[in-house]
């Protein structure tokens, strides 16, 4: 198996947090690829668009918690910062962590090919 870039994904760290169980490390990126396409991504725009800063804090606990367990630090990172802008309704910050969460997510997939590609 070729070296995985951990940037995005820290394989160690999802392993850890699931007993290193590789299968339910990809079903878990699988699920969280799929909440980002279905759920995450069209919410954050709704949500931006209506100011709606309630749903944006949770979306991000929600977003920050599941991507802890599938080692995805940068994302959790970013939806966290994204979370306390908006329990503080900083329209400025929203705005900068919004699109800090967008590209992370974006970032995801991406990544998760390449490990199914050094399979």
């Amino acid at each position: 198996m070729k070296k995985l870039s951990t940037h995005i994904i820290d394989w160690k760290h999802a392993l850890k947090f699931m007993r290193n169980d590789i299968n339910i490390v990809k079903q878990m990126i699988e699920l969280l690829i799929r909440s980002i396409n279905e759920e995450y991504k069209p919410n954050l725009t709704k949500f931006l668009k209506e100011k709606n800063y309630i749903e944006l804090s949770k979306m991000a606990h929600k977003i920050s918690g599941g991507s802890r367990y599938c080692g995805t630090m940068s994302l959790e990172k970013a939806a966290r910062q994204l979370e306390n802008s908006a329990n503080e309704k900083d329209e400025k910050m929203v705005q900068k962590y919004s699109e800090q969460l967008m590209e992370e997510m974006n970032k995801i997939p991406l990544a998760y090919e390449e490990f199914k590609d050094a399979q």
